[in-house]
């Protein structure tokens, strides 16, 4: 039986290892060739996913929930009356001492304190005292007593 030469199309022998006119090694039978599954095509690899977006209460709860620790804050560190007519004493005994001889002696942050308005805004206080043609309005926030416009009690 004779083969055709897959190179250059020339009979060859059936016993012929190579062809006689090109050189080319030629197969002694055709082998089977193995079956190649089809693989199924190669995918790109996929984009990631875009982060996942937060709803906007979750922004609205970040932003609101500092601010409600600040006003919580602010709440429980508002002075009370009576902390104030004490630091008023304080204040008028220290820089006033005429003042203080016309307050009664042990009972200065009493008279005081009733002589005071006391506007309550919950998160601050503003105080206005009157006594003895005295004047003073303060501030009071964080615990702490901010006097307002320039001090009567220097």
């Amino acid at each position: 039986m004779e083969q055709v030469c897959r190179h250059c199309g020339a009979l060859v022998g059936a016993d012929d290892h190579y062809c006689a006119r090109c050189g080319a090694a030629l197969q002694a039978a055709p082998e089977a060739t193995p079956v190649r599954t089809a693989r199924p095509p190669r995918q790109q690899p996929a984009d990631p996913p875009p982060p996942a977006r937060r709803s906007p209460w979750w922004t609205v709860l970040w932003t609101l929930l500092p601010l409600a620790a600040v006003v919580a804050i602010l709440i429980m560190t508002n002075p009370s009356r009576h902390a104030y007519a004490r630091w008023l004493a304080d204040q008028v005994t220290s820089a006033r001492p005429a003042l203080a001889a016309r307050l009664s002696a042990g009972a200065a942050p009493t008279s005081l304190a009733r002589a005071t308005i006391a506007q309550n805004e919950l998160i601050f206080t503003i105080f206005d005292t009157r006594v003895h043609g005295f004047r003073v309005d303060v501030l009071g926030i964080f615990d702490h007593f901010v006097p307002l416009g320039p001090s009567p009690i220097d």
